[in-house]
């Protein structure tokens, strides 16, 4: 039988790690945020949602897009 993370949380993560690499920060953040809804370490997802909230400020500041 396969665990159950398979299906809960660890795609959230990889989507979130994923769109990270790609630098679209704010949907990163939200992957991040369900993630922990579905039982990912809340600490962990917190401080990855902050750094995620805080590249899309900069990248706006700045004018990427």
């Amino acid at each position: 039988m396969y665990s159950r993370t398979l299906f809960t949380r660890l795609p959230w993560e990889l989507l979130g790690e994923a769109l990270f690499e790609q630098g679209r920060y704010p949907e990163a953040a939200d992957a991040y945020d369900t993630a922990a809804t579905h039982g990912s370490d809340p600490l962990e997802m917190r401080v990855k949602v902050a750094v995620c909230r805080r590249r899309a400020s900069d990248d706006q500041l700045l004018g990427a897009e």
